[in-house]
């Protein structure tokens, strides 16, 4: 009786380290899926997966090419999605909203991610005292 117990409790705790894996080896794309949208994102959402359907990419939603892609609306790569009119966008505040979508949900890779917000201190010299 006390074999299955153990085998249990052993095969709960492995099922929980690889959900936690998991979890922290996906968090951007968790982030991207499950973050709450206001309906203006939900439009901009909407009409880049169309943009994507209708140029035939091959990019999935939450993916490093979706960020990629992200960064190319912001760097104006896109011209459809930013220059009003098109196919896609109507007019400049439609432009706005693309653009405040891409640039709220672009996220930076995470190796760049960490050297940004540590500052490496500034080490100054100490005046020696009694060589004034």
């Amino acid at each position: 009786m006390k074999r299955k117990r153990f085998f249990y409790v052993f095969v709960l705790t492995i099922t929980v380290c690889v959900a936690i894996l998991f979890a922290v080896w996906q968090e951007d794309r968790l982030i991207c899926i499950f973050s709450p949208k206001t309906p203006e994102e939900r439009w901009a959402e909407q009409t880049i997966r169309a943009y994507i359907d209708t140029a035939q990419l091959d990019i999935t939603y939450c993916s490093a090419h979706y960020n990629a892609f992200l960064k190319g609306i912001l760097l104006g790569d896109i011209p459809e999605l930013t220059n009003p009119p098109s196919a896609f966008i109507k007019n400049g505040a439609e432009s706005q909203i693309i653009l405040e979508y891409a640039a709220q949900n672009f996220r930076l890779p995470r190796e760049m991610r960490s050297s940004f917000g540590t500052e490496v201190p500034a080490l100054e010299a100490v005046p020696r005292e009694g060589t004034e």
